[in-house]
């Protein structure tokens, strides 16, 4: 299911936010789910997942055959961009 828009906004800095809600929130609305380390799945298996407290994440390709890392100050729009792309929910996605 590819969303038709996507929205994002920012009501509080990251820096006061205790998880990366701002991502979770846009990539549930995509399609995916929470798995029971708390990652967020992809319907094609990607993966993508807080790596510390500090509000680091990063993003596994479906095939783990690539991973990118984002610290705590990326924006949330870059990071679901980037998610989306590997979960081909929009054009140009992992291939």
């Amino acid at each position: 299911m590819k969303p038709s828009s996507l929205t994002l906004v920012a009501s509080v800095p990251p820096s006061e936010e205790l998880y990366r809600e701002d991502v979770r929130e846009a990539l549930a609305k995509a399609g995916w789910r929470e798995d029971s380390r708390g990652q967020l799945v992809a319907p094609n298996g990607a993966l993508w997942v807080e790596t510390n407290d500090a509000l680091d994440s990063g993003i596994d390709a479906p095939d783990k055959s690539w991973s990118v890392a984002f610290d705590s100050d990326v924006p949330a729009v870059v990071i679901v961009a980037a998610a989306l792309a590997a979960a081909e929910q929009i054009e140009g996605g992992a291939r």
